[in-house]
């Protein structure tokens, strides 16, 4: 029993880091699908979404899934926000999900990130070199 406990206290940490990476990951794919919609939404209606409903499905563009639309998926809160140019896209964890991370992103497609309970902001720093590539991985 004291054996289990022990083996169990070495390797919940490492479990809970990759349920963390896994969430972050994911939440990245969807900040990338999230600007391909935006991109499909401008070219159908000449403006970009205000809101991430708009792009969800019909009667909106159906660009997106319903989940994605109504702004929660795999432990990140999504939003569309206001921005100086274009639109940005924000990915809040659940603070009960455990994930680490904030993300911001907007037209330019740089994402930034912020650690624990800050907001990701436009001042935030960028993730790696931050591109992140409409058809692609982030580089």
């Amino acid at each position: 029993m004291v054996i289990g406990a022990i083996i169990a206290a070495a390797v919940l940490p490492k479990v809970m880091q990759a349920l963390v990476e896994a969430r972050e990951t994911t939440a990245l794919q969807h900040l990338r699908t999230i600007h391909t919609a935006q991109a499909s939404y401008f070219s159908k209606y000449g403006a970009f979404a205000a809101k991430i409903a708009l792009l969800g499905p019909p009667p909106n563009a159906g660009l997106i899934s319903a989940d994605l639309a109504c702004c929660e998926k795999m432990g990140y809160r999504f939003a569309i926000v206001p921005a100086a140019e274009g639109y940005a896209v924000t990915a809040r964890p659940n603070p009960v999900q455990g994930s680490a991370r904030s993300f911001y992103s907007d037209s330019s497609l740089v994402i930034r990130y912020a650690e624990g309970s800050q907001e990701a902001t436009p001042e935030s720093p960028s993730l790696g070199r931050g591109r992140l590539r409409l058809g692609g991985r982030v580089d």
